[in-house]
């Protein structure tokens, strides 16, 4: 019996094939499984420290209840500090000075001017290993920044770095996506208290420079993903 045998012109077209299948696919099996990672992580992160503010609940009782008059380190170290878990602690222009860490918006444009990423702020490491930016201002716009993976790279909004804020009359805890004006007087009766929708989100309305877009400093881009059912969508600025 004749065993039919391949040339070499046919070996060398089928590995060709299969190294252009590859540069296909694995590029988007990586690009699927970071996504998912990232997802995975932001969830984390924003579950302790929603899981520490309600445990806060229990002792100062409702959001609406804290005190707002705090500096944001008091008010971190008062509400949310006792129930994390936390590993290190050390300041923005110290992990900048010491650590060559830098931060940036979405754009790439640097975002040390924004309250969270100040040489004021100080970075607060959890036992998980992601990071809580404590500014080093009063409380009072009530937001603050979470690093997902640490002072590993790429430190940018949208990728790795994503802000929240503690908004008591939408719920407490929420990914960043309140009206600006709003943020100005957060218990006030006069404001509307109104989320931003998924296309404000990304394109903006009267929102500096926050839109979760590649032209923009991405600081929306956790709202974004909230709203989404924590996915990463195909139009997400990946």
């Amino acid at each position: 019996m004749k065993i039919k045998t391949f040339t070499l012109s046919e070996v060398l077209i089928t590995i060709l094939i299969i190294g252009v299948i590859a540069a296909i696919t694995v590029p988007v099996i990586v690009n699927f499984y970071n996504k998912k990672e990232t997802v995975t992580r932001l969830k984390k992160v924003y579950s302790e420290v929603k899981q520490a503010a309600m445990l806060s609940q229990v002792q100062y009782g409702s959001y609406e209840n804290w005190d707002y008059k705090l500096s944001a380190p008091e008010f971190f170290a008062k509400y949310l500090e006792p129930n994390l878990k936390v590993a290190s602690k050390i300041g923005v222009q110290e992990a900048k000075n010491n650590l060559g860490v830098n931060y940036a918006g979405l754009s790439g444009e640097d975002i040390s001017l924004y309250s969270p990423f100040r040489d004021t702020a100080t970075i607060v490491t959890l036992t998980s290993g992601a990071q809580i930016f404590v500014r080093g201002d009063e409380w009072k716009s009530f937001y603050s920044a979470v690093d997902i993976n640490g002072f590993k790279k790429p430190n940018k909004m949208g990728k790795d770095l994503f802000v929240f804020m503690i908004y008591p009359k939408l719920g407490g805890i929420i990914m960043m996506n309140v009206y600006d004006n709003e943020i100005t007087d957060t218990l006030g009766d006069e404001l509307l208290h109104i989320k931003r929708g998924r296309e404000e989100l990304i394109n903006g309305s009267g929102a500096q420079k926050y839109p979760c877009n590649k032209d923009n400093l991405g600081m929306f881009c956790g709202a974004l993903i909230q709203i989404d059912n924590w996915e990463i969508k195909d139009d997400y600025p990946w």
